[in-house]
Formats: C-alpha cells, structure tokens, sequence
C-alpha cells in the first residue's frame, strides 16, 4: 500500500510548492493540500474532513506544526499546542466511530 500524504499550512503558496515537489516524486492523487490556519478550530475541523474525503479513510497522523515567534507567545502556544491536540482530537473521535 502506497503512501498518501495530506499536507495543511496557511501559507497557500508554501503549501502548493510543496504538493508539488511531492507530486513529482509520487502519483498526484496521492497528496492534497489544504488551506488551513490551524488556530482556527472550524478551518482546522474544515481541512481533517476534505482529508478524509480526498483519500476515503485516515491510518496515520503526523503533525509537525510549529512556529517559534517570542514576540507573540500566545500565537505560539496556540499553534505549538493548541493545535496539535485539536487535530489529535478530530483524529481520536473519526478513529472511534470508524473502529468500533
């Protein structure tokens, strides 16, 4: 089974150069990026949905975000942390209904 790869930033074009360098290596299908500022819960819940709609189901979750912005620490937190367990969250719950 070949890998797919969902890839999410808010930076559209950082995120699309990105597809693409993954897309020249690999078959297109088998990545997607999505916009999405993953402070905001409906965006971040927004982008976990279109996932699993492009590839039809979710077997593993690897979430790098991170920013490092002293100046802005609350932004940090949000990004660094919040995010991430948001996501982990989503993920828990699809995980539970889909496995049981």
């Amino acid at each position: 089974l070949a890998a797919q790869v969902a890839l999410l930033d808010r930076n559209s074009e950082a995120g699309q150069e990105s597809k693409a360098a993954l897309d020249q290596q690999f078959e297109g299908q088998r990545t997607v990026f999505v916009q999405c500022d993953v402070t905001d819960q409906e965006q971040l819940k927004g982008a976990f949905k279109k996932v699993i709609e492009h590839f039809g189901r979710l077997d593993i979750v690897v979430n790098n975000a991170g920013v490092n912005n002293e100046k802005d620490w609350e932004s940090t937190i949000q990004i660094n942390l919040v995010s991430i367990i948001s996501f982990h969250m989503f993920t828990l719950q699809y995980l539970m209904l889909e496995y049981t």
